[in-house]
């Protein structure tokens, strides 16, 4: 069973202030940040888990998995990210990142508009952070998705009318 982003939310917060070392996280979203003070020990290999001193939060690898809801409530810089989607060839996907990627040899297309009964999509040259694409490659495989060094915003909820 998984968890939902509120109750990841929850978790973190009756946890954070009393931890000495990352908890199992078994059961989880697999998403699931875990927000921790600088005294936890997080073990080697362990991914998604933040450190905050003060206001200043950093992860060494946050790891997302494709198929589980993302959430993030606290800003904070990710020394790597990265996400894996399974393409099955030529045919389109969506897909939406928390963060700047390069395509590599995936084709993505960005909804630039409609017109009366038609919605018009326009090539991209890279994925930006929080826009979501048309994406599709060749071949069927899994596609990674990587960055370092990255500014993690807050996940805003993104209304979409549709008329």
């Amino acid at each position: 069973r998984q968890h939902s982003p509120e109750q990841c939310q929850r978790h973190n917060a009756q946890h954070q202030r009393r931890l000495t070392e990352l908890p199992e996280m078994e059961g989880l979203n697999p998403n699931c940040l875990v927000y921790v003070n600088p005294d936890v020990v997080i073990a080697e290999g362990v991914d998604n888990g933040v450190v905050f001193d003060n206001e200043e939060g950093r992860a060494a690898n946050i790891l997302l998995t494709e198929g589980s809801d993302f959430n993030n409530v606290r800003l904070f810089t990710a020394d790597r990210i990265s996400y894996s989607h399974n393409f099955t060839a030529d045919v389109w996907s969506t897909i939406c990142l928390p963060f700047s990627a390069d395509k590599g040899d995936v084709t993505v297309e960005e909804f630039t508009g409609a017109d009366g009964e038609k919605v018009i999509f326009t090539g991209a040259s890279a994925i930006e952070a929080n826009v979501p694409y048309l994406a599709k490659i060749s071949n069927s495989e899994v596609k990674t998705f990587t960055a370092t060094d990255v500014q993690m915003s807050v996940t805003h909820s993104m209304p979409v009318t549709v008329r």
